[in-house]
């Protein structure tokens, strides 16, 4: 069939570049006519950038990695790893069960059991979606979350949040509550800024503390 003359099949270890994303995997099926490759086992995607030691760029590491190039869009229906190195060290690492990333609008969007961890800060964030704005340097949480920062031993949960990854800073709001492992402190809110590197909490609506 027609269909069939439409792909290609390129086996063993495949290594593939476009302006802005490097690809390597075990195999690519590439289907001209819709404008997208498949590329399966081992895959590992990096972000292009001019000079990779001073700016930030992606490494995306799946099963299955589906390239869209008319879209810009490279997604996958297994789990996705993306980790994001600055200076040659990494920075920030999620995962998901699924996930995507739009190359023009560089938007991380992962679902289904998601971690974050913030290297730099420490935190480490759960929920079952994120998306992450990369040149932003945001990330915004639609759903129940929770977020542990390990060396204040403080675990906070919200019904969802964003995060400015630039400037620290976390706003939280939704049934908020705060934990302190070392005193066993309590705060629930409404809304809640907290700014990890100035190490404040602000507080606001139908505040409850207790200890």
């Amino acid at each position: 069939s027609s269909v069939a003359e439409d792909v290609l099949i390129v086996r063993e270890d495949i290594t593939g570049s476009h302006p802005d994303i490097r690809a390597v995997a075990d195999e690519a099926r590439v289907y001209n006519r819709q404008n997208r490759m498949e590329l399966v086992g081992d895959v590992v995607a990096t972000t292009v950038v001019e000079d990779p030691t001073t700016e930030p760029w992606l490494k995306l590491q799946a099963q299955e990695l589906n390239w869209q190039w008319e879209q810009d869009l490279i997604s996958s229906p297994q789990p996705l790893r993306v980790e994001q190195f600055e200076n040659e060290l990494i920075t920030d690492v999620v995962v998901g069960q699924a996930g995507s990333f739009n190359l023009a609008e560089q938007i991380v969007n992962l679902e289904g059991d998601v971690q974050m961890q913030l290297l730099e800060i420490p935190l480490n964030v759960a929920s079952e979606a994120l998306e992450w704005q990369v040149d932003q340097q945001q990330v915004v949480i639609d759903q129940p979350v929770e977020m542990v920062h390990p060396q204040e031993n403080i675990v906070v949960t919200a019904r969802q949040g964003q995060m400015n990854l630039d400037n620290q800073v976390i706003f939280l709001q939704g049934n908020v509550s705060v934990q302190g492992q070392r005193n066993e402190a309590r705060m629930t809110c409404d809304q809640l800024t907290w700014n990890v590197k100035q190490q404040t909490l602000l507080a606001q609506g139908d505040v409850n503390y207790r200890q």
